[in-house]
């Protein structure tokens, strides 16, 4: 029953991230981690949203800019190289100065 249940919800969210064009992946983890450990939710969601995203470029692959792909990849590489370079995966590090909340008036310290 338990498988059901998933497989229902993968569909149904799946339709709603075709409709609306968002939020499908949202709430598929949603439900997710509600009915399964989380360990298992992330490892089922991500082979899901592999399939799905997948599946959705082979059947519009007719419509892909190709001519776009190298330099894409090109510079997904070079970042990767400048981020492990730099001893960090989130960018470039800051200072204890630069984490300030910002609002409406100006910097509040």
């Amino acid at each position: 029953m338990l498988y059901i249940a998933i497989i229902i919800t993968a569909f149904l969210t799946s339709v709603l991230s075709g409709l609306v064009g968002m939020a499908g992946g949202a709430v598929l983890m949603a439900v997710l981690i509600t009915i399964l450990p989380v360990s298992s939710a992330m490892i089922l969601h991500g082979a899901t949203q592999a399939m799905a995203n997948g599946s959705r470029t082979l059947l519009l692959r007719e419509h892909l800019i190709w001519r776009l792909l190298p330099g894409y990849g090109l510079r997904s590489c070079l970042r990767r190289r400048h981020r492990h370079m730099a001893g960090t995966r989130a960018g470039p590090r800051r200072s204890a100065d630069s984490h300030r909340r910002f609002s409406l008036g100006g910097t509040v310290e």
